[in-house]
């Protein structure tokens, strides 16, 4: 921390950054803190949407699968979210896979979040197609919500994304480098934050609807077949 706040200080900066935070209960949350330019935590985001075989073990209770994935390090699920108050405006916060679930984001605006940040580590995965795929889900997370978008990944790109998906700064994929952009807390809410995926489930209501209507036509026409024409 003496030398956060060295580095913070010099640039009168904040920082968020992913720590592991362990709790009273002494297991561990896979957390994003803000820290001030004296390097003192102000807020703590813990992350709530796990990652399964990853940070969270389902099923533990057959043998099997705790040999195989019960090496790695456990994280409770965090609790209600909380925003981080930065100078840029109040960050909600995205934790790695978190940012490809529409419905996370969406959570975050909605309970004020005027940026959205989104530290991740994707070094899991070492081809460059599947790393660029994973980025352009992300982008659409600031499309919906009209949010600017900071990302920072481990292996890359790390980048700054206006609320229309557009790309200001992006760093290359396994490369050390910064990207630098500037962002603007937004408060309007879109049409999505505002309904989610209203429009795609009356979609499928409709479809479903249209399926039984043709469904239950089809026995009347089969019988009107089967009759033939009228005598004269």
């Amino acid at each position: 921390r003496r030398a956060i706040a060295q580095l913070l200080g010099a640039r009168g900066a904040e920082l968020v950054a992913g720590v592991p935070h362990q709790g009273e209960d002494g297991v561990f949350l896979n957390s994003a803190v803000l820290f001030s330019e004296d390097a003192q935590p102000l807020a703590r985001y813990d992350k709530q949407l796990l990652l399964p075989f990853a940070e969270y073990l389902p099923l533990r209770r057959f043998e099997r699968v705790r040999q195989l994935f019960g090496r790695f390090r456990e994280f409770a699920h965090g609790g209600p979210a909380v925003l981080l108050p930065t100078r840029a405006g109040a960050a909600g916060v995205l934790i790695c896979n978190e940012a490809v679930l529409p419905e996370a984001a969406r959570a975050r605006v909605r309970e004020g979040a005027e940026i959205l940040v989104n530290p991740s580590n994707d070094s899991w995965s070492r081809h460059p197609k599947f790393t660029g795929q994973w980025f352009d889900i992300v982008r659409f997370r600031a499309i919906e919500t009209r949010r600017y978008l900071v990302r920072a990944s481990t292996s890359g790109p790390s980048a700054v994304i206006d609320p229309w998906g557009r790309v200001q700064e992006k760093t290359a994929i396994w490369a050390r480098g910064t990207a630098a952009g500037a962002v603007a807390p937004r408060r309007e809410l879109s049409l999505y934050v505002r309904v989610g995926d209203a429009f795609a489930l009356s979609c499928t209501l409709v479809v479903l609807a249209a399926l039984a209507l043709r469904r239950r036509s089809r026995p009347a026409a089969r019988a009107a077949q089967r009759s033939g024409p009228a005598p004269r």
